[in-house]
């Protein structure tokens, strides 16, 4: 009985890993820069999205000054203020229950496929400092969302956010796991 129990531990164990790593290289948000063009008293955000294991629908970034906001493009492509796919939106979404973001959503006419990127370009109006630590989170067709960090600029104060289950749960975990082991391992040595 004991040895089922340990057993059962250690599949748990892996399967908890296995769904945190799989899911955190399902998709990503790179190469960040912010440039500001002193004669246009613009910044431009760009930033590359990735779909490393699974379609990307849809992506929101960081940023709480929406009138800011001047132009979106994706691929070239100028995305207009909306909701749907091909548009962009502002607002505070949240992806699940541990994880609330307020920013930009970014809906691009069809999916990121597996394998491509997207060259994301966010035109704002004004000189905004640049931080390396600016939250996303990516919205997967099928694994549900990947949190993140880019560089990008800063637009107000930090936002307290709820942690993200798994990096409660997995720490947990394993240590309930390493207690077991090691109450299994005293218990059989006590008997020897």
């Amino acid at each position: 009985m004991k040895k089922q129990k340990t057993r059962l531990m250690a599949i748990i164990m892996v399967v908890a890993l296995t769904a945190f790593i799989a899911s955190s290289s399902a998709g990503s948000i790179a190469n960040g820069s912010v440039v500001y063009d002193e004669n246009e008293k613009t910044t431009a955000w760009t930033f590359t999205v990735t779909a490393d294991r699974n379609e990307i629908n849809h992506f929101v970034v960081a940023w709480c000054n929406e009138g800011a906001v001047a132009e979106v493009t994706v691929d070239g492509v100028t995305l207009d203020y909306g909701q749907s796919p091909g548009r962009w939106h502002y607002g505070t979404y949240y992806q699940g229950k541990d994880l609330m973001i307020r920013g930009i959503k970014i809906h691009p006419s069809e999916s990121i496929e597996i394998g491509d990127s997207a060259l994301v370009v966010i035109k704002l109006n004004g000189n905004f400092e640049s931080s390396d630590n600016v939250k996303y989170v990516i919205v997967l067709q099928s694994e549900g969302h990947v949190p993140g960090q880019v560089k990008g600029p800063v637009a107000c104060a930090e936002e307290e956010t709820i942690p993200e289950f798994s990096s409660i749960a997995i720490p947990i975990a394993s240590i309930i796991g390493l207690l077991f082991f090691f109450n299994h391992r005293n218990r059989r040595e006590g008997k020897l």
